[in-house]
């Protein structure tokens, strides 16, 4: 409910004229960011769980220590300020460093991906699966530049690298929208450094529930 009420609120807001609030030289944020964060803490700080959010950061609680929620109110924030419709609202429940649960609301889209891990994965109440093809020759890898990339040679010489292996590449500009498409089998990989953990906490809950697999290698400074 959370989730689909802050989806309301930033598709009814997709067409006004958006008040930037911060800018930096890769990054923006806007109200809508901050409106859409509050709708949905307001309904998780009742529950009793700890919350991570992007733009709160952490909220500890007196409940349950190892169950957190991590919130993104709007992936893809510059994908939205420009009419891009590759953006998404974003909340998992992990317990420690495994997921539980996530959803993706790809509100412009009219798609809610959901992943109850050890259930099942689903987008608008049809059942999905991550996909299996074969080799990467055969493959879509989605890839992107968040606003944390280090654009070092290193750096972007192994995401070339990696991205040479396979067929396609896309960049969607929303993490959170590249791993629900990779839970339902519309593209075969995903990979992305320095992206914050609230940008994959949902979307990665939903490609563990929907039978694929991941790895991840945190920061020292990673939340």
């Amino acid at each position: 409910e959370a989730v689909q009420r802050a989806g309301e609120f930033l598709l009814g807001s997709y067409s006004n004229q958006n008040k930037i609030k911060t800018i930096s030289e890769r990054d923006v944020k806007i109200e809508e960011d901050v409106f859409s964060e509050e709708i949905i803490l307001d309904k998780l700080c009742h529950s009793g769980y700890s919350i991570l959010s992007e733009e709160k950061g952490e909220l500890s609680s007196d409940g349950d220590s190892e169950l957190r929620w991590i919130v993104d109110p709007l992936d893809g924030t510059y994908n939205y300020l420009r009419r891009i419709p590759f953006c998404a609202v974003s909340l998992a429940l992990w317990k420690g460093e495994e997921p539980i649960f996530g959803i993706v609301n790809s509100f412009c889209l009219h798609e809610i991906f959901i992943g109850i891990v050890g259930t099942g994965a689903w987008c608008n109440g049809n059942s999905i699966q991550s996909g299996r093809s074969d080799t990467p020759k055969n493959s879509i890898i989605a890839s992107g530049f968040p606003s944390n990339f280090k654009f070092s040679e290193n750096s972007v010489s192994a995401l070339l690298e990696d991205a040479a292996a396979y067929k396609k590449i896309r960049m969607l500009g929303s993490a959170a929208t590249s791993l629900a498409y990779l839970a339902a089998g519309r593209i075969d990989a995903y990979r992305e450094e320095n992206i914050m953990l609230w940008d994959v906490a949902g979307g990665l809950a939903i490609v563990k529930a929907a039978g694929g697999t991941y790895s991840c290698i945190r920061s020292g400074d990673a939340n």
